[in-house]
């Protein structure tokens, strides 16, 4: 099994998936994604510095690694 390339995600020093070229968390556009209803256009409307394909990047790293993230966000 091959490791999934995230062109628009790295990590920080502790390990936590974000956004490459900002300072916002994967976990943090998730939990605007599950906890509002937002849709990639309203995420892109909070967070205008982020590029609508960063964001879906976010959300597929999120659907790639769901149980970890879930965890994390429980």
């Amino acid at each position: 099994m091959t490791a999934t390339a995230y062109p628009h995600i790295e990590t920080d020093a502790t390990g936590a998936a974000i956004i490459s070229g900002a300072t916002t968390k994967v976990i943090e556009i998730v939990l605007d994604h599950l906890a509002h209803h937002w849709d990639a256009h309203e995420i892109r409307r909070q967070y205008p510095y982020l590029h609508l394909a960063q964001i879906h990047a976010a959300m597929a790293y999120y659907f790639d690694n769901q149980e970890v993230l879930d965890r994390d966000i429980e």
